[in-house]
C-alpha cells in the first residue's frame, strides 16, 4: 500500500469515527501517519494498533472497544523532556481490525482522566487542527517536543481537512440502526462491499426490516429523510438475484458484494405496476439517499462508477422512478442523482477486478442454495433443472472461469464462492457416471392443477417472460390452469394472468377444478403493520369488511388469486386480506 492509498484509507474510516467522537479526522488521520508510518510499523502490521496504544493507559478508568485481553509485547523509544531517547518493553493493545484502532484511540482522548478533570478536554467538537493538535500534546499523550509541528505539517501536506469538511457532511445524517431485529434473518455474511446498488420499496409506503427470508437491503430511507440502517455491512442479502426470472446484466455485482439502499416511495396510481409513471421520491428521501451513498463511498472506498440501480444489476424495473425518469413530481432522474455525487474521491480503478477472478478447478462441490443447472457454461443459456438438495457433486470440466460441469451430464453450474463450497478432489473409487446418449424430450405440459413450489412467481399479461407482470403468488398453493400457451405458461383460470409452470417452479398434481377457489392446507400468517385492510370477499372492489387488520398472527383457510394479489380467507371469518402485504409463517 503506498503512502497516498493508506491516507485515503485511513482518512475516511477516520470521517466515520468523527460522527461519533467529534476528533477532527485530519488530525486522527495525521496522527495514524505519524505513529504507525503509514501502516509500516511492527505493531500496525502484527496488532493493528497504528497510535502506540498500550495496555495501560490513565489506569483504564475511561470506557474503551477494546477487548481487554488481546495483547503484543515489544520494545519502544520513548524520550524526556529534553528530548534523550531511551529504550523501554511495553504491551500493547492487539485489535481486529484498523477501525477498532481508530475508534479505541478517539475513546482514549475523550475519556481518560488528570484526577478530576478531563486530560483532553475541549478536543471534541474542536474545529481547528492547530489547537487540537496542541490540547493532545498539553494533555501529556507524547514526549516528541515537535510533536504538534509534525502533526500540523502532515496534515497541510496531504490536504486533510477535506475529511474534516465530510465529516461535518456526515454529521447531519439521521441512522437509526435496527440491525439487532433484522440480524436472525440474515442469510449469509462475509459482504465484500464493492458495489452500492440502489432500490425502491415497490410498494408506496415505508418500511425497514429484512423479510423472513433473507430478502432485503442494508439501509432503508423513509419520505422524511430518516435513514434507518438494517443490517451490518457484512451481511450478505438476498437483493440482487435473478430469483430465476430475472436476467444478469451487470458482469460482477452480485448479492454477495453488495451494500443495498431501500428508498421508501409514493405513487399517485394504483401502485401494482413499477411501470406506472406516478411514482416518485420525495426530496428528503433523495437527499438523504446521496448523502448515505456518498458516505458510503468514502468509507467503503467505492467509487461512483460502482454505485448501480438495481436495473443495472438485472433486468428488474427497480427504482422505478429512476427508470422512468419522467421527473414526476420531486423525482430526479439517475443521472441527476448520479451527478450529485461527483464531489466524493473515487478511488483508483482497482476496486472494479472482478470477484470471480478467482481460479476454480475440478473435484467435489457443496451446493450451498438452490442452483440451476444450464445447458452451457453462461448465465444466458437455457436452465435444465435445478439442484435444492445442497449436496454434494462431481465436476469435471471448468469453463469460462466459474461454470463447473456436472459429471452426471446433466449441465453445468455456477461453482463461484457465492454459491458453492469446494470440498476436495473427487474420491478415485467413486464409479464413472456415463453420459445420457440421447437429449431428454421437451416436457409436455396440460391443462390440470398446478403447485407452485417457488417463494414468489411472476404472474404476467401474457405467456411470455417479456409480457408485464401483473402480480405475483406467493403462498405455495395450489392453481388451476385452463390453457397452455408457449409450451410452459399457463393461464389462471382465476383471469389474473399467465404463470410459468415450467417443472422449476410448479408441479402438475392433477385435473382441473370445478371451482376457481384453491383450497388449501391451512397455514399462519403474521401482519406486522397497520393500515393492511380486510375485505369481504377476495379482490380490491371489494368492500371493507373491517377497518384494518392489528398486528398479530393469523390461520389462513383458503386462498384466491384476484386484482394481483393472493387473497388469503381468516379462519376467524372477519374476511379476506392481501397474502403479499403479510409474512407467511
Amino acid at each position: 500500500m503506498t503512502e497516498k492509498e493508506f491516507v485515503e484509507r485511513i482518512g475516511n474510516l477516520a470521517v466515520e469515527d468523527m460522527r461519533t467522537s467529534g476528533i477532527l479526522a485530519s488530525v486522527t488521520t495525521a496522527q495514524a501517519c505519524l505513529e504507525s508510518g503509514y501502516g509500516t510499523t511492527e505493531l500496525a502490521k502484527n496488532a493493528n494498533n497504528l497510535f502506540g496504544m498500550k495496555t495501560t493507559l490513565s489506569n483504564n478508568t475511561w470506557a474503551s472497544v477494546w477487548d481487554g485481553k488481546s495483547k503484543y509485547t515489544k520494545k519502544t523509544n520513548e524520550q524526556t523532556k529534553d528530548g534523550k531517547v531511551y529504550v523501554v518493553t511495553a504491551d500493547f493493545r492487539k485489535y481486529a481490525d484498523i477501525l477498532t484502532s481508530i475508534k479505541d484511540h478517539s475513546c482514549y482522548l475523550n475519556g481518560a482522566m488528570n484526577g478530576k478533570l478531563k486530560r483532553y478536554a475541549g478536543l471534541s467538537g474542536c474545529t481547528n487542527y492547530k489547537t487540537a493538535a496542541q490540547i493532545i500534546k498539553n494533555g501529556g499523550y507524547a514526549t516528541d517536543v515537535k510533536y504538534v509541528d509534525k502533526i500540523c505539517s502532515l496534515i497541510e501536506r496531504w490536504d486533510l481537512t477535506r475529511f474534516d469538511k465530510l465529516g461535518r457532511e456526515n454529521s447531519n445524517m439521521n441512522i437509526i440502526d435496527v440491525t439487532n431485529a433484522s440480524r436472525p434473518y440474515v442469510p449469509q455474511w462475509g459482504n465484500q462491499k464493492q458495489y452500492i446498488v440502489v432500490h425502491y420499496l415497490g410498494v408506496a409506503g415505508q418500511n425497514n426490516k429484512i423479510n423472513s427470508d433473507g430478502c432485503g437491503a442494508h439501509y432503508y430511507i423513509y419520505w422524511d429523510g430518516t435513514i434507518y440502517k438494517a443490517a451490518d455491512h457484512n451481511a450478505i442479502l438476498w437483493q440482487v438475484g435473478t430469483a430465476g426470472y430475472y436476467t444478469q446484466k451487470h458482469p460482477y455485482a452480485r448479492n454477495s458484494n453488495c451494500i443495498g439502499i431501500e428508498m421508501c416511495p409514493k405513487c399517485d396510481g394504483s401502485g401494482k405496476y413499477a411501470e406506472d409513471p406516478t411514482w416518485y421520491f420525495t426530496e428528503a428521501t433523495q437527499n438523504a439517499c446521496v448523502q448515505l451513498v456518498r458516505y458510503l463511498m468514502g468509507q467503503l472506498g467505492v467509487g461512483a462508477d460502482h454505485v448501480l440501480r438495481h436495473y443495472d444489476v438485472v433486468n428488474k424495473y427497480c427504482p422505478a422512478p429512476y427508470i422512468t425518469n419522467n421527473k414526476y413530481k420531486t423525482s430526479w432522474t439517475w443521472n441527476e442523482f448520479k451527478a450529485k455525487l461527483g464531489a466524493t474521491y473515487t478511488p483508483p480503478v482497482v476496486q472494479s477486478q472482478p470477484t470471480s477472478a478467482k481460479t476454480y478447478k475440478t473435484g467435489m462441490y457443496k451446493v450451498n442454495c438452490d442452483l440451476h443447472i444450464r445447458s452451457d457454461a453462461t448465465v444466458n443459456s437455457k436452465v435444465v433443472n435445478t439442484i435444492r438438495d445442497r449436496g454434494e457433486y462431481t465436476i469435471t470440466e471448468i469453463k469460462n472461469n466459474c461454470w463447473g460441469k456436472l459429471k452426471s451430464g446433466a449441465g453445468w453450474i455456477n461453482v463461484s464462492d457465492e454459491y458453492c463450497t469446494y470440498v476436495g478432489v473427487v474420491a478415485t473409487a467413486s464409479k464413472p457416471v456415463s453420459k445420457p446418449t440421447a437429449k431428454p424430450a421437451t416436457p409436455v405440459y396440460k391443462v390440470g392443477k398446478y403447485k407452485v413450489n417457488c417463494d414468489a412467481l411472476t404472474i404476467r399479461s401474457d405467456a411470455s417472460s417479456k409480457a408485464s407482470a401483473t402480480g405475483s403468488i406467493r403462498d405455495k398453493g395450489t392453481y388451476n390452469i385452463t390453457e397452455i400457451k408457449n409450451t410452459y405458461w399457463g393461464k389462471l383460470k382465476s383471469g389474473a394472468g399467465w404463470i410459468c409452470i415450467d417443472k422449476d417452479f410448479c408441479t402438475y398434481v392433477g385435473a382441473l377444478d370445478k371451482h376457481s377457489t384453491v383450497v388449501n392446507k391451512e397455514f399462519q400468517i403474521a401482519v406486522k403493520e397497520n393500515g393492511i385492510r380486510v375485505r369481504a370477499s377476495a379482490g380490491l372492489s371489494a368492500r371493507i369488511a373491517i377497518g384494518s387488520c392489528p398486528i398479530g398472527t393469523y390461520t389462513i383457510t383458503e386462498t384466491k388469486t384476484a386484482d394481483g394479489y393472493t387473497w388469503g380467507k381468516l379462519k376467524s371469518g372477519a374476511g379476506w386480506i392481501a397474502i403479499e402485504c403479510c409474512v407467511r409463517l
